[in-house]
């Protein structure tokens, strides 16, 4: 080491290849799992274990009525219809605690501008690579229109039942 001359310069190699692909196929996983989340045809939302919104997608924000911005932080329990909100919690609350997998119910939404929309939802939650907790995600069906066929319908055989009992002849249906 005479006179501060380098001798020797040690280096060491690492092949990075596979880690830089490794990146690029998950960097394009998420962007596939994010666009399907964000154009699925139903609601969908992603909700921290304090069961506030932390992600909404195009057509929940469309069957709410509110904007993303205003969903996000909110409690899911603020939309939800106050006579459905404890059954809901306990849902939530049988998932974190592992008395099941996921839970499907029929709920009441209340929309930005106060109306009820009738959904079924589905809900599962999600844990991270230890098994803990991370969030719930959930997926909102409208079924408000079907629900009120169902009731037209049912009224509709009512009154026909009522006028077939009322009547005086004997009436005989040939299929």
């Amino acid at each position: 080491n005479e006179g501060n001359r380098v001798e020797k310069i040690y280096c060491a190699l690492r092949n990075i290849t596979k880690l830089k692909l490794t990146k690029e196929i998950l960097y394009q996983d998420q962007e596939e799992l994010r666009a399907l989340f964000d154009n699925a045809p139903i609601g969908m939302a992603i909700t921290s274990l304090d069961q506030r919104l932390s992600s909404v997608n195009t057509t929940f924000c469309t069957m709410t009525g509110y904007t993303y911005r205003e969903l996000i932080s909110m409690p899911i329990t603020n939309i939800t219809h106050p006579a459905d909100r404890k059954a809901e919690v306990q849902h939530f609350k049988g998932l974190l605690n592992g008395t099941y997998n996921g839970f499907e119910m029929e709920k009441r939404l209340l929309t930005r501008q106060g109306k009820e929309l009738l959904v079924n939802m589905h809900a599962s939650l999600i844990r991270d690579a230890h098994g803990v907790p991370s969030y719930y995600i959930s997926q909102y069906i409208d079924i408000t229109q079907r629900k009120a066929n169902e009731k037209l319908l049912e009224e509709s055989y009512m009154t026909f039942s009522t006028v077939l009992n009322s009547l005086d002849a004997y009436v005989n249906v040939i299929d």
